[in-house]
């Protein structure tokens, strides 16, 4: 039987804070690699054979960057991209792409689900564990994996497994003390949020404990929306359904829960310390990305941005520079960051949202210097995309070309420009800035003018 791969890329990943915001969040960036979580998540999903069209479910502010991540390793066509107008627990998002199985693929559809911010060494093990699972989830059983535990670790919720793979019951991340025992009864499993079960059964047996859950979810499919290659579902729904994980909406409570414990060389990559242990290290135990000198610095994580960074005599420590931010810490407290994404919020402080970087559906940009009466940006552009037909009445605009061909209509002239090359579009002139190459379009954007909102921003052709 066809097993359908659900993948969850909402949230924020605040514990990897500064490099994770909300605006641009982890498993968005490329922190293992050259491919992004969500890239590497999707190759692993298309290795279960055979397999049904994956669903991914993003955040709507994320949908852009998203759908032209998948678009670069050629899934774009082969996904639905579910679309969350605002921010919920894993309950409602995971209900919301089971309805949307249900009606448009059929209730006895076999789904997998699993996060996107996880990191697997065995793939191979990974596929046979589902394969294993089949036979329970046909029976009307939600499977889930239980990793077992290679240490007391404080940031993960725990799975107490009984006769028969049932569940006995599960546990909140423990204090240092309970994930001491944990690790030593050998009863316990990390929780790993990958789940495998019978759409109509899992709708079903959630009915039962979560209706009105069940109920809005089903409203925002059949009042969702399709938009271009995405789905949005239904906000006026959204806004009224139970913010709750699906551990406390049905695990936590269900009889029909069974775990396979299975390892997978499994990691949930969820704080500094995790991508410490994931990346290659040299032969002091340090991770050093960028431009990094040490000199007598051990077992630590640095990460450096556009500007040396000089580490003397340490141990065990997290440096973190995203560029508008820096983050110092020991590897010990790596689960506390989130604890200072929090103040940042209560505060109003920029910096937990973004770090001056925007996603469009023509490209990207980041804002590199923002004064009273200048923004400097670098742009980037999408091969074979463009930006507004638009103009502003408050400021001018200077673009140069850093790498690609631009293609600039300027007033009633349109002309192209190449590396090194400049171009200057007055206030109240219509502008349009356009890639016609085959590679990515690069430029550097300087506005200039006594008001930058983004209320002088006048489209003439919102769709040109």
């Amino acid at each position: 039987m066809n097993i359908l791969p659900i993948i969850l890329a909402g949230g924020s990943g605040s514990r990897l804070w500064p490099l994770s915001r909300t605006a641009l969040p982890k498993q968005l960036l490329s922190l293992l690699g050259r491919k992004t979580l969500l890239q590497t998540t999707m190759k692993r999903v298309m290795q279960l054979h055979p397999a049904e069209k994956p669903i991914v479910v993003v955040g709507e502010e994320h949908r852009f960057l998203a759908g032209y991540q998948l678009d670069i390793i050629d899934q774009l066509d082969s996904v639905d991209i579910l679309l969350e107008p605002l921010g919920k627990s894993t309950g409602p998002a995971i209900c919301g792409a089971v309805n949307y199985v249900v009606k448009y693929r059929g209730e006895d559809t076999l789904v997998l689900v699993l996060p996107s911010d996880h990191s697997i060494d065995r793939n191979d093990v990974f596929v046979q564990a589902v394969k294993d699972g089949i036979p329970y989830a046909q029976k009307g059983d939600i499977v889930t994996f239980g990793i077992p535990p290679t240490r007391a670790e404080t940031g993960f919720g725990y799975i107490e497994q009984g006769a028969d793979h049932k569940i006995v019951s599960f546990k909140e991340k423990p204090d240092s003390m309970l994930a001491e025992t944990y690790f030593a009864d050998g009863k316990h499993l990390w929780n790993s949020g990958i789940f495998l079960f019978h759409a109509g059964a899992f709708l079903q047996e959630l009915a039962r404990f979560s209706p009105d859950m069940v109920s809005i979810m089903k409203t925002a499919i059949e009042k969702g929306r399709k938009d271009d290659c995405f789905f949005r579902f239904d906000a006026e729904s959204m806004r009224n359904v139970e913010d709750a994980p699906i551990d406390y909406a049905l695990m936590e409570k269900t009889e029909r829960a069974r775990v396979l414990p299975v390892e997978l060389g499994w990691r949930d990559l969820g704080s500094w310390y995790a991508i410490w242990e994931e990346l290659e290290k040299d032969e002091s135990g340090n991770v050093c990305r960028g431009d990094v000198l040490v000199d007598n610095v051990k077992n630590s994580l640095l990460f450096a941005d556009n500007k040396l960074m000089a580490v003397i005599g340490h141990e065990n420590l997290l440096v973190v520079d995203s560029g508008d931010a820096l983050l110092v810490s020991a590897t010990s407290s790596a689960q506390d960051v989130k604890k200072i994404v929090k103040r940042l919020k209560k505060a109003r402080r920029e910096e937990w949202l973004n770090r001056n970087f925007s996603s469009r559906a023509w490209g990207s940009y980041v804002v590199l210097e923002k004064k009273e009466n200048c923004i400097i940006r670098k742009v980037f552009i999408h091969p074979g995309m463009k930006q507004s037909l638009q103009k502003h009445n408050h400021r001018v605009e200077h673009w140069v070309v850093v790498s690609g061909t631009a293609k600039i209509r300027c007033g009633d002239k349109t002309k192209l420009y190449c590396e090194n090359q400049s171009c200057y579009a007055p206030a109240g002139v219509l502008h349009c800035l356009e890639n016609p190459g085959i590679l990515p379009l690069v430029l550097i954007e300087v506005q200039v003018g006594d008001y930058l909102g983004d209320d002088d921003i006048i489209r003439v052709d919102p769709d040109s």
